[in-house]
């Protein structure tokens, strides 16, 4: 007949929990029940009802990319491709790569920290159990807009494309977003904003490219023609499509103030560096694209640039945002904010002053309070980066964005 007891007890926990010595034996359905509920404790017991619970275990396990995920893989990551299609990484690679080598761990004596909470915030943010590990070699959260709407990667689409638009039923009208990263940076705020005021809501971007005119220098040294391709097209389109409202970003207190990573060419043919050259031809560009949409009877929001913080990839991983906020971040005094945005600033409310078709949002007095500005707020990332607003942050602008654009007259 069937025995009632199960096999020597080897795992010291679960002895514990039976209250029987190692080795020893105990009634089989007393040790099932035991750890079902040890396995349980820890989230790893499949509940349909708890998305918590859907878990491969405490092991990670070698991803399979489709074909547009195993494009972002480092270029030296192992990848063996598959008969359907997908292409099959070293999950152990990409987390030893992504900053958390063998033995990696947190000084966290005398905080309260739960992995599983970690793992269930990011869950609660919609994203599958690949895409948290895959978060781990990402530099940047990706922004509703990024997959499809960032010109430097994706297809060459129309502004108003659907892929690229959010609508509402019986629009009174459209916006459009358009810049750079810092624009893109915007989208849920502006998809929100918009949306709630009754207009349908286009987006447009490309990375490095902000809308200045003029030819920009790469990182190899050549002409960025797609940049200038860009705002060519861009202005085309928007003067075609006739928008109520055009909402422009850019990294300028990168490129004004704090030296950033591409340079301009001046009027005489000139590659220009020096800070008071580089804000004139920033300047004269913008408001050369400001002045052609104002012509076509176009209005536009510059949307201010927001603090800078030193907080890298590199200083503070993905995980250790999740874990240890109070280990990385960073927090500076809002007049350092504002000198930092000094020559931007300057620049641009001078566009606004000098044209009624031009207006501007600020994003600082919004992001920081007290006289301080912070990369992690009310148990959020504000920033995804040093520079870029995260998900979250761009969340946080709903009501003041919708507000400012409601007092534009949307």
């Amino acid at each position: 007949r069937t025995g009632s007891l199960g096999a020597p007890v080897t795992y010291a926990e679960l002895a514990r929990t039976l209250g029987v010595d190692l080795h020893e034996r105990a009634p089989l359905a007393a040790v099932r029940e035991a750890v079902l509920g040890l396995r349980a404790g820890k989230g790893m017991v499949l509940d349909e009802a708890d998305h918590d619970t859907w878990s491969a275990g405490s092991f990670f396990t070698n991803p399979f990319l489709t074909p547009e995920q195993a494009v972002a893989l480092p270029d030296d990551a192992p990848r063996w491709e598959q008969p359907d299609g997908r292409t099959k990484s070293s999950a152990a690679w990409l987390i030893e790569h992504a900053g958390y080598g063998k033995g990696y761990g947190l000084d966290l004596r005398g905080r309260n920290v739960d992995c599983d909470v970690a793992v269930r915030r990011r869950r609660r943010q919609g994203l599958q159990p690949l895409e948290i590990g895959l978060e781990l070699t990402e530099t940047n959260a990706q922004h509703i807009d990024s997959a499809d709407c960032n010109r430097r990667f994706g297809e060459r689409l129309a502004i108003d494309a659907p892929v690229c638009t959010w609508s509402v039923p019986d629009a009174r009208g459209r916006v459009v977003l358009i810049g750079d990263s810092h624009a893109s940076m915007w989208a849920e705020s502006a998809i929100s904003a918009g949306n709630d005021l009754g207009y349908d809501v286009s987006i447009a971007t490309m990375s490095g490219c902000p809308m200045v005119g003029g030819t920009v220098r790469r990182h190899n040294g050549g002409e960025d023609r797609d940049c200038q391709a860009f705002i060519e097209r861009s202005i085309d389109e928007i003067t075609e499509l006739q928008p109520d409202l055009v909402l422009l970003g850019a990294g300028s207190t990168g490129a004004l103030t704090l030296g950033g990573d591409g340079s301009w060419l001046s009027e005489d043919g000139r590659w220009v560096d020096a800070p008071d050259e580089v804000e004139r031809v920033w300047e004269a560009g913008l408001g050369g694209t400001l002045s052609r949409l104002g012509d076509a009877g176009v209005r536009s929001v510059i949307l201010h640039d927001v603090p800078y913080h030193d907080v890298t990839s590199a200083t503070c991983g993905r995980l250790l945002f999740v874990l240890s906020p109070s280990s990385c971040g960073s927090t500076l005094a809002q007049g350092r904010a504002d000198a930092q945005r000094d020559r931007s600033l300057a620049v641009e409310d001078r566009l606004d002053a000098g044209s009624p078709m031009v207006a501007s949002v600020d994003p600082v007095p919004w992001l920081c309070s007290d006289g301080t500005c912070s990369t992690y707020r009310d148990g959020a990332w504000m920033y995804r980066d040093g520079d870029h607003l995260s998900v979250a942050g761009a969340e946080s602008l709903v009501d003041e964005l919708r507000q400012s654009l409601a007092d534009q007259g949307l």
